[in-house]
């Protein structure tokens, strides 16, 4: 049986600042958990604007979670490798779409994602530096979908240190019910890198291509690790985690849809190794180089 996170005290307020202990509580445990983010009102916003890019607009969402993940390796002249993503067929159905960095086309993401109480609270997690945005992704979980595998954040990202968080805003409630997520406390301290694995096979991908990387349990409680479940969020609630946390989500077992709000911010001075770590789009900076650029912005915090 998992152990149970104990329910904090819920405030209505919105969170602006961190306290000593929680700054301690998420470098001991690798993520907090819950954070008042947002208001109701805005959680309410940003639900109404979800469903006019998948209803009103008539989009399809181009990613979708559980398309299985083709990497192409490319090896030039010189013996350099890069990645890109190969040509695979869809999934069907289509259980866990996702829209990605509406804040560069939506004034109303990128008030959310450009919020510098937000950026603040990102930056006091990454050590008080300036924080760039990465992206954002708007995540369903489609009604009588599957779990999340266990995975880690980092080894998808084509960063060269894991120096960056994920931000998980519930749009929708989320709990045990629709999807929670699942985290092992401490796992961001064991210093070890783990495979990035396939959302819809549950598989380890790039063997070959990182061999000081292991494969992540998709059992942790049988390896003797702690399971914790998120408390219930509520709309405007969110989890912060690490880029190195192991954390998953239960199944959507309801009849109606869960949406969350997925923000994901870097530390300033970080260094882009793009698609010689793994695919990204066109982003204008070359492997080396700090990130930054229009593509990622730094937030201001005050």
């Amino acid at each position: 049986m998992n152990d149970k996170n104990k329910t904090p005290e819920k405030k209505s307020a919105c969170t602006t600042h961190l306290s000593e202990e929680q700054v301690q509580s998420y470098m001991d445990l690798g993520f907090l958990v819950p954070i008042r983010i947002l208001s109701k009102e805005k959680a309410k916003e940003i639900r109404l604007a979800i469903d006019e890019y998948l209803f009103e607009h008539g989009e399809t969402p181009k990613y979708e979670l559980t398309d299985p993940i083709l990497i192409k390796r490319n090896t030039d002249s010189s013996g350099k490798t890069t990645f890109e993503y190969g040509e695979g067929k869809d999934s069907k159905p289509k259980t866990f779409p996702f829209l990605f960095n509406l804040w560069k086309r939506d004034k109303r993401f990128e008030l959310v994602a450009k919020n510098p109480v937000i950026a603040h609270i990102a930056s006091q997690l990454l050590g008080g530096k300036k924080v760039h945005l990465m992206e954002d992704n708007v995540i369903i979980k489609n009604p009588f979908s599957k779990s999340i595998p266990w995975h880690q954040d980092f080894p998808y990202w084509p960063l060269a240190t894991p120096t960056a968080i994920t931000i998980f805003i519930a749009i929708d409630s989320v709990t045990q019910e629709n999807g929670t997520m699942q985290v092992v406390p401490g796992s961001h301290k064991r210093d070890e890198e783990t495979l990035p694995v396939g959302f819809g096979d549950d598989k380890s991908i790039m063997k070959q291509d990182r061999p000081n990387a292991v494969e992540i349990s998709q059992n942790p409680s049988l390896v003797g690790l702690p399971v914790v479940d998120y408390v219930n969020l509520e709309p405007g609630e969110c989890g912060i985690h690490h880029a190195m946390l192991w954390h998953g989500s239960l199944p959507n077992s309801t009849s109606k849809p869960r949406c969350v709000y997925v923000l994901r911010y870097v530390a300033e001075g970080t260094i882009w190794l793009g698609n010689e770590r793994f695919p990204y789009d066109e982003v204008g900076l070359n492997p080396g180089d700090k990130i930054g650029g229009v593509h990622f912005p730094i937030v201001p915090t005050d």
